[in-house]
């Protein structure tokens, strides 16, 4: 963890070349409980819980670092860096996203995705892509909904600052360019 070690409640796991093996029973033996292993390659957590959290972070201090969770792969050239998977999901969310701060400040973000870099040759990239491809007879597909309420000052559901918007097109060249739609 960052070269300093790692510290669970009281209990100090010192940094160093050797590994080091946390019992959650706090015995010399992994109980059948703890259900978690690491192979040299993959740490993993397994389990069948029902209800509740299957791994959790918490922190209840004051945090004001850049990450209180990272995942870093910066040899990752192809593939997928990270993946949610829930094909038995019947009602709910896949990933839920919440701040009910009252300290929030201009510029406050729920989500924050950036792609930078320069890039050679014609690429095409996006910052963010969503599908929705179900099918069924009376189906209703919803690609992206946005919403924005409760503001005295103004709500705006979506703000476009650059670039060319298509409706009905995937190559607009001119800003509301729109197709007519049938």
């Amino acid at each position: 963890c960052g070269g300093g070690g790692l510290t669970i409640g009281t209990t100090a796991i010192a940094s160093g070349g050797a590994n080091r093996i946390l019992y959650e029973n706090g015995s010399t033996t992994l109980s059948s409980s703890a259900n978690f292993t690491y192979d040299g390659t993959t740490f993993t957590v397994a389990g069948s819980p029902t209800t509740g959290a299957q791994m959790a972070l918490t922190n209840t201090g004051v945090y004001t670092g850049t990450g209180l969770f990272n995942l870093t792969a910066n040899s990752a050239t192809t593939g997928t860096l990270a993946s949610i998977t829930g094909n038995a999901l019947t009602t709910g969310s896949l990933l839920s996203l919440s701040s009910s701060s009252t300290a929030a400040t201009t510029g406050q973000k729920g989500l924050n995705v950036a792609l930078t870099g320069a890039l050679t040759g014609a690429q095409t990239t996006y910052g963010g892509y969503f599908s929705n491809t179900r099918t069924g007879a009376s189906a209703v597909n919803v690609g992206l909904y946005a919403t924005a309420s409760g503001a005295t000052g103004a709500n705006y559901a979506a703000i476009f600052e650059n670039g060319h918007v298509g409706i009905g097109t995937t190559t607009p060249n001119l800003g509301g360019n729109t197709k007519a739609l049938t």
